[in-house]
């Protein structure tokens, strides 16, 4: 799913992104709506790091990646 961001863009602007599109349709254990973050279970990475700090800038024109953590054998 494409987001446009400015030049200069963070990691916390594309979680405000994605919160105001999707927020109320992740379940519960998923997506914190005081935050606007992923919960910790949720990793967001980009060419291949893994995002943590919300004001990280992010590389233009590129994908992050958004791994979700499940619990099984």
């Amino acid at each position: 799913m494409p987001f446009e961001l400015s030049a200069g863009g963070t990691y916390g602007e594309l979680l405000a992104a994605i919160g105001e599109r999707f927020g109320e349709r992740f379940p519960p254990n998923t997506w914190d709506p005081v935050t606007r973050r992923f919960h910790e279970h949720v990793r967001g990475m980009q060419q291949g790091i893994p995002l943590r700090d919300p004001n990280e800038v992010l590389a233009p024109d590129e994908e992050v990646t958004f791994l979700v953590g499940i619990a099984g054998g």
